[in-house]
């Protein structure tokens, strides 16, 4: 993964609705069409930078999120690796009084600390927080006629036991050529595998121009 650097905070001016990822290793600002990765059990604290933000928070109980495996597409093409951020080393030395809340076998609990938590100096490994630019998705899709599984417009997904199934697929569906455009296609019959939990960041959504406007979300739930 690249690094990037901290971002001070009379450097650049944040856009209006940008969050701040205060975490142990480092400091990441998220924009509008960015999204962060926090690992398991690594403190935080969410700053808003601007006026105001909306956006989708998905908590993973299964295995840590990977890239998927491209097969015949290559080493090219949808989520590449040299786009993902992780941010270099910064702490805080801050005294005073600090609540901390941890989730624990499905409770919150809270505990009030003398210092910030968030006091490491320094780290090295791979188990760090980053972040992501959908904008940098480079999708792909057929060009001839069907529609492809949506697997090709896959960011991240988090594998689970059973092959050919993840325990959460994280897709983006950006601006591309469809093949079917300006044709007439009746509704295809389809059974979901998975639950499927649909947000809208920016644009319009085709399958719903009415009504789906940025930061709703539809949830289509696993078929018995």
């Amino acid at each position: 993964m690249r690094f990037l650097q901290r971002r001070r905070r009379n450097d650049v001016r944040a856009p209006a609705r940008a969050l701040r990822i205060a975490t142990e290793f480092a400091i990441i600002d998220v924009e509008p069409c960015e999204i962060a990765v926090i690992p398991r059990g690594v403190k935080i604290r969410v700053e808003l930078l601007g006026e105001a933000a909306r956006g989708y928070l998905c908590e993973n109980y299964g295995g840590a999120f990977t890239l998927p495996e491209r097969g015949p597409i290559g080493a090219n093409c949808m989520a590449n690796q040299r786009d993902f951020l992780t941010p270099v080393a910064a702490y805080e030395d801050k005294d005073g009084p600090c609540t901390m809340t941890v989730k624990w076998g499905g409770d919150f609990w809270r505990t009030e600390l003398k210092h910030s938590p968030l006091d490491v100096v320094a780290w090295h490994g791979n188990y760090a927080p980053y972040k992501y630019d959908l904008r940098h998705y480079s999708p792909i899709g057929p060009i001839l006629y069907d529609h492809a599984d949506p697997s090709i417009v896959t960011v991240l997904t988090s594998p689970s036991e059973t092959p050919g199934t993840a325990n959460i697929d994280l897709v983006v569906f950006c601006d591309r050529w469809m093949v079917a455009e300006n044709t007439f296609r009746p509704p295809w019959y389809h059974m979901n595998v998975m639950s499927e939990f649909t947000g809208l960041i920016q644009g319009v959504y085709d399958a719903k121009p009415q009504g789906f406007t940025p930061g709703g979300f539809s949830l289509h739930c696993e078929s018995a």
